[in-house]
């Protein structure tokens, strides 16, 4: 690939990060950490972090990668949220329990040579050669999310355009609690993908096998992941908080016999990390607790 055609690749998958958000890193904390406090009198909220993650190198891989994503966050009163783990998301419907509206995202696609992460520090992903790369893809679909005391409920459905047109579906439910020196969020999750999502990363056609030494595969849709994620917030002074976050999911279904997965990675994936972020209002002072 020439240098600038390169380059030019990466500068867009940094903006689109940055602009819209990457699926499962921090999804986790997002729903308590983009809340911590209400938005000052212009109705604004900015946060500015940076999180460290090791994660493995692409869905399915046995090793494991060190990233550094920035953790940038939008917040307009309690109606629109943006930051880099969970897109961009309204909420059209904003009761006391019940929420729910439409929901943007970026699905990075896989680099053969860095695997599933722009922002990769540390670690390999030789596991891909001779499978090409998978390019990104805009998710767009919605949102409901119940709570009820302690408890929170979630699901999420979105269709790709772009390095796959799949539907994608995520299912969540949380126990929260804590106080105002901590707070924490535990509980399963699952996902589901169409045939055309699971094809795009887990396919191998005739051509790639020659390439890659990897048998033909024909991969369908399914149950693709089930597991659990935890969050720990953790406010240091009042303009700057700590999270703490971390998973694990089992791959299922065709992922997990995939012939990528099955005879060079793990269904088995852990991911762990920490977010440093600073929090301030646009157009006033801050609002009280």
């Amino acid at each position: 690939m020439p240098r600038s055609r390169a380059c030019h690749r990466t500068l867009l998958r940094t903006t689109l990060c940055l602009l819209t958000g990457l699926t499962g890193v921090a999804g986790a904390a997002d729903a308590l950490a983009t809340e911590r406090r209400p938005a000052g009198p212009a109705g604004w909220r900015v946060g500015l972090g940076l999180a460290p993650v090791v994660s493995p190198v692409y869905e399915g891989a046995d090793d494991y990668g060190f990233s550094v994503f920035p953790d940038l966050r939008f917040q307009y009163r309690d109606r629109f949220f943006a930051s880099v783990p969970e897109g961009v998301r309204y909420r059209l419907i904003n009761g006391t329990h019940f929420k729910a509206g439409p929901i943007a995202r970026i699905r990075f696609g896989r680099d053969e040579r860095d695997g599933g992460s722009p922002f990769l520090v540390s670690g390999s992903a030789g596991d891909l050669d001779g499978l090409g790369d998978v390019d990104a893809a805009a998710e767009l679909g919605g949102f409901a999310r119940y709570q009820y005391d302690a408890w929170r409920a979630r699901v999420e459905l979105r269709h790709g355009l772009g390095g796959h047109d799949g539907v994608v579906g995520d299912v969540s439910l949380d126990y929260t609690g804590g106080d105002r020196r901590w707070r924490y969020a535990i509980g399963p999750r699952m996902r589901f993908g169409s045939a055309d999502f699971v094809s795009a990363y887990f396919d191998v056609d005739a051509r790639q096998s020659a390439r890659s030494g990897l048998p033909t595969f024909d991969a369908d849709g399914g149950a693709n992941s089930i597991g659990i994620g935890f969050s720990v917030i953790i406010p240091q002074e009042r303009d700057l908080t700590l999270v703490l976050f971390g998973g694990y999911d089992r791959l299922l279904g065709d992922i997990a016999d995939a012939p990528l997965v099955d005879l060079r990675g793990s269904p088995d994936q852990f991911t762990v990390g920490a977010s440093l972020g600073w929090q301030f209002d646009l157009g006033g002072a801050p609002a009280g607790d």
